[in-house]
């Protein structure tokens, strides 16, 4: 892409992520680097509820923006639509195996469930704070959101073509 390509496209990303983020029902935004050999960026967009997506995709200012990056990108785009936390592990050619991605969630959730308690418990015992309760919730806190925004993007572009051999 040339320079001005560039520019151009820069400048088209800004105006539609303003939109989207002003979309009603738009939660957050997060953006896969290509994995290898894939040629794709991978964006996961949450809203809401599945109204509030439908809206947005249904949209004219999202088909007119989408019809000026027709001009600014040769890449083709491919949508999906997922109404629950199994995104993680679908594709949408091939489906992931159920053991494993068990294997995959699970080597992700072991070291963490043993490092995080210790750590929390390590910093919360030195501050003289002793209450089970706020340990366990200050716990899962830490584990589920490493989970959702570090962990589960990062074994995803680790292990999605083992996932679906």
């Amino acid at each position: 892409m040339s320079y001005s390509k560039v520019n151009e496209y820069e400048n088209w990303r800004k105006i539609i992520d303003g939109a989207l983020q002003a979309a009603d029902g738009f939660l957050d935004k997060t953006e896969l680097s290509p994995v290898a050999d894939e040629p794709f960026i991978s964006i996961v967009i949450r809203f809401r509820n599945k109204e509030t997506a439908e809206l947005w995709l249904k949209s004219d200012l999202r088909k007119d923006l989408l019809e000026q990056s027709q001009v600014i990108t040769l890449s083709e785009k491919v949508e999906s639509i997922h109404h629950n936390t199994n995104f993680w592990f679908q594709d949408s050619s091939l489906p992931a195996i159920k053991w494993k991605q068990w294997v995959v969630t699970f080597t992700a959730v072991y070291p963490l469930t043993l490092t995080i308690p210790f750590l929390i418990n390590t910093v919360l015992i030195s501050l003289n704070i002793d209450y089970f309760l706020l340990r366990s919730l200050v716990i899962a806190i830490t584990v589920s959101g490493l989970m959702v925004f570090k962990i589960m993007p990062f074994m995803l572009k680790k292990f999605k073509k083992w996932l679906t051999l």
